[in-house]
């Protein structure tokens, strides 16, 4: 058995690094989903790529995205509903889309200086911060690090991590297969998370082919190392000392955070209010934007008393 299971492997290896490179086929009528052009802006020497939507004389409102995704691939569907009502600063992190790369070592504080920093450069004072999965741990450091500029805390299919030593363990061996696997050849993840999230109806037929560029345009070393800096986050120690209104919105059938995970998070947190999104996994920004985007609404308008 180890003897075929080595031959399929170099049969593998040598397939990816000889073969052509292969992709799903796309039906025809293929359009891009959301045309929302962006901008760049400087925090220090480094380059950020942020979209806006919605009036300048809106309140605003800051989204940051997760693991591997960018401000197109998880907002997509988010923006134009909450666009009418606030100015929406999206904003692709560190490693993440088209922002800046940095190939040393990684840790959640970096990412959140960076978006303190973005909110300065782009003239946002204090905002509405919502953070999705990776992005929720960004925005609880914000909100630690940079209270000032958190006027209310968001949170999206996201933990206070502090994970115990032997799933730290076994996920990181997970994450180092996972990145060696990638080095060699993205397609493998590519071709799985294209046809999920097809599948799910996350993202429609027409525009596969644009979800399937956007997969393949990533560097394996980078988009592994914002894992490992999600396996070393911990709040546990401080998340309950924060002290501007939270929100914690839950997907119930998340795969990928448990929903346990989420709510020992809104536990440790001072009064949040809690959302369940029933039915949701953890591509619920996509699947659930509706749902999510009145829920942020309501959630502002308690805030503002409006």
């Amino acid at each position: 058995m180890m003897r075929l299971v080595g031959r399929l492997g170099l049969g593998w290896l040598v397939w990816r690094l000889v073969g052509r490179e292969p992709a799903p086929s796309f039906p025809p009528g293929q359009v891009h989903p959301f045309r929302l052009a962006g901008r760049s802006v400087f925090v220090g020497d480094r380059e950020f790529f942020v979209r806006e939507a919605g009036s300048a004389t809106n309140s605003p409102l800051v989204l940051v995205h997760g693991w591997g995704d960018h401000t197109q691939i998880i907002w997509h569907r988010l923006i134009p509903l909450l666009e009418a009502r606030f100015r929406v600063v999206a904003i692709d992190l560190r490693n993440h889309g088209r922002s800046a790369t940095d190939r040393g070592r990684l840790q959640i504080t970096d990412l959140a200086d960076d978006v303190a920093g973005v909110m300065d450069a782009v003239g946002i004072g204090s905002a509405p911060v919502f953070g999705y999965s990776l992005g929720g741990m960004t925005v609880q450091e914000l909100a630690h690090r940079h209270p000032a500029k958190v006027s209310a805390v968001i949170l999206g299919g996201t933990t206070a991590g502090g994970l115990g030593m032997a799933l730290r363990l076994g996920a990181s061996a997970l994450w180092f297969g996972g990145r060696a696997i990638e080095r060699v050849s993205r397609v493998e993840f590519a071709l799985a998370k294209h046809a999920y999230l097809l599948r799910r109806g996350a993202v429609a037929g027409r525009h596969s082919r644009w979800l399937w560029n956007e997969l393949m345009d990533r560097d394996p070393s980078l988009y592994w190392e914002a894992g490992f800096a999600a396996l070393r986050f911990d709040s546990t120690r401080w998340v309950g000392r924060l002290s501007m209104p939270s929100l914690v919105l839950i997907p119930i059938d998340d795969q990928l955070i448990p929903a346990s995970s989420q709510y020992d998070l809104a536990g440790r947190l001072a009064d949040p209010e809690l959302v369940e999104l029933s039915d949701a996994r953890h591509e619920a920004p996509i699947t659930h934007a509706k749902q999510i985007a009145e829920t942020i609404e309501r959630f502002l308008d308690k805030g503002s008393g409006e």
